[in-house]
């Protein structure tokens, strides 16, 4: 076994099970916060991220900061365009704006089918009940964002609602029908985004387990108010200030 460095501190699984310390409701308040954005920051920033943060592998350090240990999956992000749209994609979902949600959505993962050379391409070769290729894609392609918008409105309606429960305002489901759905309909989800998306779904089910009055979609909408640039030039490099007012100094700081 190689060890690098010894952290000090608690992993999660132990403030959790309240085997060692009882947290107050601010400060676990600022560890979920701390984990979200650790994520966020490490995709968009780093270009790489802990893809397995269950509370077994998150340390609560003495000094208040995050330590990540067991680095046995981990994954990179995309290319700037992808991570442009992907980035889009979550920030247009927290704000409720369900249209460029699901636009960004379709634009960040592989789909070629409804590519203008792909249909134009289709259209002079299919037909089907006296229609062209270019308009049988379109209704399809209507239909699809209309699914995906309602899966996106539904997420920010049932996440928010304080009266349902931890299930019921887990983001997971509705990740994951988004993913079926882009299946189902011949997007193919790229290996780096399915690995994001399942590892944002763990933190948010360690977040709602530490602090159940956790809402990711109001963090989700901090953060990229926070760091706007990101929506503009993804995987820009990022050196907080000496004078930063970031509500969080330093926040997921990656500890191996």
């Amino acid at each position: 076994i190689l060890v690098t460095e010894f952290l000090e501190g608690f992993n999660l699984n132990e403030v959790i099970n309240r085997k060692v310390v009882e947290l107050s409701s601010e400060t676990k308040q600022r560890v979920a916060r701390q984990i979200v954005w650790a994520q966020l920051t490490h995709y968009f920033r780093d270009g790489f991220f802990q893809a397995d943060p269950h509370p077994g592998n998150i340390i609560l350090l003495s000094d208040g900061r995050l330590g990540y240990v067991d680095l046995g999956i981990v994954g990179e992000s995309g290319s700037p365009q992808q991570n442009y749209n992907f980035a889009n994609f979550i920030r247009f979902s927290a704000e409720e704006a369900v249209g460029k949600a699901v636009h960004h959505f379709k634009e960040s993962m592989k789909s070629e089918i409804f590519q203008p050379e792909v249909v134009k391409s289709l259209d002079s070769r299919y037909k089907w009940r006296n229609k062209s290729a270019r308009k049988i894609l379109k209704g399809i392609n209507r239909f699809l964002e209309n699914k995906l918008g309602g899966v996106i409105k539904g997420w920010a309606q049932e996440v928010s609602n304080s009266e349902n429960s931890l299930y019921e305002r887990s983001t997971a489901r509705h990740f994951i029908s988004l993913i079926l759905l882009a299946l189902r309909f011949g997007i193919d989800v790229p290996n780096n985004l399915f690995a994001f998306l399942r590892a944002v779904v763990i933190a948010d089910m360690v977040c709602l387990i530490l602090n159940p009055e956790f809402n990711m979609k109001e963090e989700l909408r901090s953060f990229f108010e926070a760091n706007p640039d990101i929506c503009i030039d993804s995987i820009s490099a990022y050196e907080p200030s000496a004078d930063s007012n970031l509500p969080i100094k330093p926040f997921g700081i990656l500890r191996v």
